[in-house]
This record gives structure tokens, sequence and C-alpha cells, in this order.
């Protein structure tokens, strides 16, 4: 009897033992975080900041106050992965060039929200409301804006509604629309050779929806990629999602945004189904610079090179080993590239 309660003991000490741990370990490394970024850095800062009519939280991060300016708009909708303001010291190849500003947009991350009859417009207004701000608050510093997948989406509106507050335009994994990263990516899976389950369950997707797109994504990459270059995909992401775990401006809370299906994330989803940006992106007269995978098919090569062909506004740089979401090696390479940039008149 004596053993037993000796191992109930034990037991339960380990049980509560664990968690203390666990939540002191994390607290510490968020203490980490936001200490080196604050000591290494000009600027390292949550601001708040009214854009769209509505309290917003920013994050800048810099090690030079003088450096341009870097605003990222992150992709989903509503998907602040790898890039958002819960990535504090995380890119010092940028904040070491730039001052970076993260948004998280609103009704996700750090700007969680209910549905407001939100649509593509109001987005693109919250951004360009940032802009302005910013504008405001450094107006000699030279702005440039990368928009990654649906934050591209976002930036062909943003810079022909304000071409003279952007410089310079990044568009990684560029998104013409949602309907048509669905139809472009069915009609590229279908045209080569399959595994029979894999093709009868694409064949099985008749209609648009975001989830399917999400998993012919997956699979598109699975056969363009071996399968060690899929894993390097797969940990990279998996390693940006695990870091917003310890990020000193993430709670709990912000993170479960990222995994369950809240209201403004299938609302935006429903919303933009059918909205289409090429008519858009043609008119764009900033410089541009587009990124993409070797192996993306949410916007075929084949429209990425008809912009290249008519637009001498435009620049093109791609990952030889990334499909619509980055190997980390090819990562690095596009914060090289991005870095570079800077330095182009």
């Amino acid at each position: 009897m004596k053993i037993v309660k000796k191992i109930f003991k034990w037991v339960l000490i380990i049980a509560i033992s664990i968690p203390i741990v666990l939540i002191v370990g994390i607290f510490l490394c968020k203490l980490a975080i936001y200490s080196k970024s604050k000591l290494t850095n000009d600027i390292s800062e949550i601001r708040l900041v009214k854009i769209g009519g509505y309290n917003q939280k920013i994050l800048l991060e810099g090690k030079n106050k003088e450096a341009p300016l870097l605003v990222i708009l992150h992709g989903g909708p509503a998907v602040p992965v790898p890039f958002g303001a819960g990535y504090r010291g995380y890119y010092p190849k940028l904040t070491d060039n730039y001052i970076v500003v993260e948004w998280d947009q609103y009704g996700c991350g750090n700007n969680p929200a209910d549905y407001h009859n939100l649509e593509t417009k109001n987005y693109v207004k919250m951004a360009e409301d940032l802009i302005v701000y910013l504008k405001k608050e450094y107006p000699d510093k030279e702005l440039y804006l990368l928009g990654i997948s649906w934050g591209s989406f976002l930036g062909s509106y943003v810079v022909n509604d304000v071409p003279n507050l952007v410089d310079k335009y990044i568009s990684y994994g560029t998104l013409i629309g949602m309907n048509l990263a669905y139809d472009y990516s069915k009609e590229y899976l279908l045209s080569i050779d399959l595994l029979p389950e894999d093709r009868s369950e694409i064949e099985q997707m008749t209609s648009y929806d975001y989830n399917h797109l999400l998993r012919m994504q997956y699979i598109g990459e699975k056969y363009n990629f071996d399968t060690q270059g899929l894993d390097k995909m797969d940990n990279y992401f998996y390693k940006a999602l695990f870091r917003l775990l310890i990020s000193p401006d993430y709670s709990f809370g912000n993170i479960s945004y990222y995994f369950k299906d809240n209201e403004v994330k299938s609302k935006l989803f429903d919303a933009v189904e059918n909205d289409n940006v090429m008519d858009e992106v043609k008119k764009i007269s900033v410089p541009t610079y587009i990124i993409q995978g070797k192996y993306d098919n949410t916007t075929p090569h084949s429209v990425v090179d008809e912009l290249l062909s008519i637009k001498s506004n435009f620049n093109y740089f791609e990952l030889e080993s990334s499909g619509h979401v980055p190997t980390e090696e090819d990562l690095d390479k596009m914060l090289n590239y991005i870095v570079e940039l800077k330095n182009i008149k």
C-alpha cells in the first residue's frame, strides 16, 4: 500500500510539474526573443493604429531607423504564417536591412475579430490606411510592399490606388483569383500521371472549395518534388507555425485563430471566390518584382510569362525547389533577393 501511495505521489508531482515547466519555458523563450529584439534593433514595438475604422496592432522592427520600410501583407485569407506580427526576431535578414512592418489582417492573429461584412475592398482599404499612416510617420522613407499569395491579391489593388506611396512592389506566389487558382490547379493535375487514388480524389472535386484548393496544392507538390523536397517544405512551414507558440506578441488565443474555421475566415473565402485581379495586375505602374516557386500552379507560369511580356516594369525571380510554399533553402534565397532590391534604383 505504501508503494502504491509513493507511486501515486510521484505521478502527481510529475503531472503537475510538466505543465509548469512548459509554461515557464515558453515564458522564458518569449522574454529572450523580446529582449534580444529590443536590444539589437533601433525599432522593435507593437503599435495600435486605426486602420479601416478599427484599432489594430502592427509590429515594427528594424535594426536601423534610417532604413526603408518593408510592409508585408501575409497570405490566407486570415493565415499570418510564415509572415505576420507574431514573428518578432524571426527574420533578422530583413530587419537588418529594413524597418519591417507586419500586420495580422483584421480577424486573425493578434487582431481577432467577429465578422462585420468584410470583403476584399475592406482589406484593401485597411492596407492603404496602414501605408498612409506609415508615410505620415516616415515621410522621407522609401516604402516597399510585399504581398504573399492572398496578400499579393490585395497588393494588386493597393499599388494601383496609392502608387505615389509605394516605391517598389514585391509579389510572392502571385494570386490572380481563388476560383481561377482552383481551376488552374485542377487542370494541371489532371494533365499529369497520377496515382489512381489521387486522380479519383481530384475528379470528385466538382466545384470551388478552399480546402480542395489546399489539398490540390499539396498533391501537386508531392508529384513535382522528390520526397525530401516535400518534407523540407513541410518542415519549414511547421517550424514557422511552432514559432508562434513562443512569440512574445502572441497568446494561445491568437494562435487558435489559425486552426479554427472562424466566421471571418469562412466569410472571406466565400466573398473572394469569384474575384479576379488580372486587370488590376496589368495596370500596375510601380516597379514590380514577381517571385514564384517553380512548381507553383495556383497561377500558371504561362500567365506570369504573359505579364512579363507586356509589362516592362515587371521583373521575375524563380525559386527552383518550391511550390506555393517555399522550402527553407528557397526562403533564404527569397529573403536575399528582397534585401538586394533596396540597392536597385
